[in-house]
């Protein structure tokens, strides 16, 4: 082995802090609520709690679908669920389609919100539609 490839090797090998990463500890189990603030910096309501307790006895992974009035929490109680049927059945991707550009560019924000309390590690996140790059902020945006 090559020098970079024996270091490379040892790293892989070695835990999360080793090579400068958070272990990921999903909103799951008895202490659900305490790490949904840690996301969310907020106390889950009835319908999130519900949600999350779907998710938890699922026997397989599932479609959830969550209607609830606007301003509920609706968000935050599907990417916690999405948190919880990861770590119980080892998928490894969330897809947040929207129908429309507008509610999509908003929607980017708060899932990027999301991802950055989970803390560091390694994720890609994409806004992908056909004007994506002139959203503000995005890697390519001229301003």
């Amino acid at each position: 082995m090559t020098g970079y490839e024996s270091r490379a090797a040892e790293r892989a090998a070695g835990s999360p802090a080793t090579i400068g990463w958070q272990r990921w500890e999903p909103i799951i189990g008895a202490d659900a609520p305490k790490r949904f603030v840690t996301r969310f910096d907020f106390q889950p309501n009835d319908i999130q709690l519900a949600v999350l307790g779907a998710a938890a006895v699922l026997e397989r992974p599932a479609l959830m679908l969550v209607e609830a009035p606007m301003g509920i929490g609706k968000t935050e109680a599907a990417l916690a669920a999405a948190e919880v049927l990861a770590a119980r059945f080892g998928c490894g991707g969330v897809f947040v389609g929207l129908p429309t550009q507008a509610t999509s560019n908003q929607m980017f924000g708060r899932v990027e919100d999301w991802l950055r309390h989970m803390g560091p590690g390694r994720y890609v996140l994409e806004l992908a539609h056909g004007k994506a790059r002139q959203v503000s902020g995005l890697p390519g945006d001229p301003s």
